[in-house]
This record gives structure tokens, sequence and C-alpha cells, in this order.
């Protein structure tokens, strides 16, 4: 799926979501994703940590609301095509939280 080419939905989805969103692309797949909000994202980290299956949920739970396209229906046909993708915006989305930004330290 493809939105790249639609510049009025983009402008469609900034308008509602931000300035903050972003295009993420898998394979010939493009997704946008908003970032998540502090309370989503501390869900996140406690919820992934159980089970493997509670950690499959929580990956589910934080990249679905902040997928902002394709439209759920049409994102759960793809996860349901490409399961690992899960896995890849849950990565995007927290880098998009700060969690990928390199610390700097110096001793003082």
């Amino acid at each position: 799926m493809k939105i790249s080419d639609n510049e009025a939905k983009i402008q469609e989805l900034k308008a509602k979501h931000g300035a903050g969103i972003e295009l993420v692309e898998l394979d010939d797949d493009e997704f946008v994703l908003r970032p998540p909000a502090y309370a989503e994202f501390l869900r996140f980290i406690d919820e992934s940590q159980g089970t493997d299956v509670a950690r499959s949920a929580a990956m589910t739970n934080f990249v679905t609301p902040c997928v902002v396209w394709p439209e759920p229906s049409d994102l759960r046909k793809l996860l349901e095509q490409k399961p690992g993708y899960i896995t890849k915006l849950s990565i995007e989305l927290q880098a998009m939280a700060g969690q990928s930004t390199k610390a700097k330290r110096k001793k003082l």
C-alpha cells in the first residue's frame, strides 16, 4: 500500500495528528506513524516484560494506535500477511520516542 504519492491525504493526516508523523516503508508497503505518547511508551515497557505471548500483545497494543495510515482494517490484513511487520513498526516507534538517541557522557 502506498500513500507517498497522495499529498492531499498526507496533509489531512498532518492536520489530524500533527507535524510529527513519519512515513515508514517496509518492503513495498508504507505506513504513517505518529509518535507514541509518554503513557503509551511506559505501558509498552511494562507490558513487554512478561512472557512471549505478553510481549507480542504489548507490541500490538503499542503499534496499532500509533499507525495513522493505513486504516485499522487494512493494517490488520497486512499484519496477517506479514506478521513480522509488527516487530519492525515497534522498533520504529521506539526510535521515534527517542530510545535510539545516543547519549553523550563526560567525566566532570
